[in-house]
């Protein structure tokens, strides 16, 4: 994009700018480079001995490695981007004017990155896509074909990305849990006092994301999703304490329906890779303002975005679709939902599947399912449940339509699911056999009349 001389060069000099704890990424970078372009591809890495020999000025060999490069792969993480090497590298490469690409990983997204690194072009290290991309600026440099990157190099990547957010995320509950124990023993004479400083540290936990890791170490939370409702609701009442502490706290006065639709978008919210949630639901309590109007189905895609699976069952009365309005209402909501699942399974790492259950007994087959959304932590090839968590409205009758009295929420650990969890599993996995999808439900519903 910015080369001075018309003649393309022979060999391609990559500067890979990374901090010390990303040092076995850039390594993977550098080798699968070196590979796929048949070792025409030089690679800095700051960190490798063979880039810097001892004895060299580490300054003064940086300064003739950018004189060098023709590309600078900025490794980009939460952590990363606070360095100020990180900034200086990818400064001083784009002075030289030469190529800038933050390659972002371990959760961090190219929408993160702020400041100067927002201006360059980014790609995420664990995507096809994007290493395509990479790939292809490369192989341009020296007007060359390119090459795919290798299934190899993906998993290599996300294997790190998994271990070193374990490894970032163990060091930031030891530097919390410390912070902890010294609040524990301040001698504060005050209770405002004392609050004041829960509040500001509870505030910095949140913005640091480390309040949801410290809940899951405590003993009584031995459940993922224990750990992340707990966090919602401690965060949710340090707003609350705020508002009194401000002398007026204004309410939101949500319906029981709203409320119901209110907790499963935040569910959302607690998704990530390695989650599944399972749901039996049915179309009145969809077609409800209350639920229409929230971020709901929005936040279903965002989670199939960030990695997670979600499977929806509806419950369909077959014996009202023979009436124009109720059949409308209900091909309306599926089309929001194919539209929905399109969407997430074009862009997303999870996968989102809407299926529907037409019942011609539906009154009886309601009281067996009721309308419940099962999340669980799977791990392993073979998804062993490492957690779960059921949520239930609890409806006045049997019949949907009728008042939301109760929402109840059940946890268990995967090794020991209760009873109930284990009920609901089957339930769904009953419904997801007998149900259909999509493309047949909109047969079926062209065919009533």
């Amino acid at each position: 994009m910015r080369e001075t001389k018309n003649a393309k060069p022979l060999r391609i000099n990559v500067f890979i700018s990374h901090i010390s704890e990303e040092a076995e990424l850039a390594g993977i970078l550098q080798q699968h480079l070196k590979k796929a372009f048949l070792g025409i591809v030089d690679s800095f890495v700051s960190s490798d001995s063979s880039s810097i020999r001892p004895g060299q000025q580490w300054l003064n060999r940086i300064d003739v490695a950018l004189n060098k490069t023709n590309i600078v792969l900025v490794l980009c993480s939460k952590e990363s981007i606070t360095e100020p090497w990180i900034s200086f590298e990818a400064g001083a490469g784009w002075l030289k004017r030469i190529d800038v690409v933050p390659i972002c990983h371990s959760g961090f997204r190219v929408g993160d990155l702020r400041g100067p690194l927002h201006a360059f072009n980014g790609i995420e290290a664990s995507s096809q896509q994007g290493l395509e991309r990479l790939y292809k600026m490369l192989a341009d440099k020296i007007d060359s074909e390119t090459p795919k990157p290798s299934k190899k190099l993906i998993n290599e990547v996300k294997k790190f990305e998994k271990e070193y957010r374990a490894r970032i995320d163990s060091r930031e509950i030891k530097e919390t849990s410390k912070e902890i124990r010294e609040i524990e023993q301040l001698n504060v004479p005050e209770a405002e006092e004392f609050l004041t400083q829960f509040i500001e540290l509870i505030g910095r936990w949140m913005r640091e994301d480390k309040l949801r890791g410290l809940l899951a170490t405590a003993p009584s939370l031995t459940n993922p999703f224990q750990a992340r409702v707990a966090a919602w609701r401690v965060s949710r009442t340090r707003a609350h304490v705020e508002f009194i502490r401000q002398r007026e706290w204004e309410l939101e006065a949500k319906s029981p329906t709203a409320y119901v639709a209110y907790v499963f978008e935040n569910t959302m919210d607690f998704l990530g890779p390695g989650d599944e949630y399972c749901t039996v639901t049915n179309a009145t309590f969809w077609s409800s303002k209350a639920v229409g109007n929230s971020a709901f189905l929005l936040k279903n895609v965002a989670a199939v975005q960030r990695g997670a699976s979600i499977r929806r069952v509806f419950l369909i009365d077959d014996r009202k679709m023979t009436d124009t309005r109720a059949k409308d209402v209900v091909a309306g909501i599926l089309r929001a939902h194919e539209e929905a699942a399109r969407e997430a399974n074009s862009s997303g790492e999870g996968k989102m599947e809407v299926r529907c259950l037409f019942s011609t007994k539906f009154n009886r087959d309601f009281d067996f399912y009721r309308h419940f959304g099962l999340a669980r932590h799977l791990v392993g090839r073979q998804g062993k449940d490492d957690g779960a968590m059921v949520i239930v409205p609890l409806y006045a009758s049997t019949v949907p339509g009728t008042a939301i009295t109760h929402l109840k929420l059940i946890f268990s650990d995967g090794p020991s699911m209760a009873t109930s969890t284990i009920e609901f599993a089957s339930k769904f996995e009953k419904a997801m056999h007998d149900s259909i999808d999509l493309a047949a439900a909109f047969r079926r519903l062209r065919q009533r009349r």
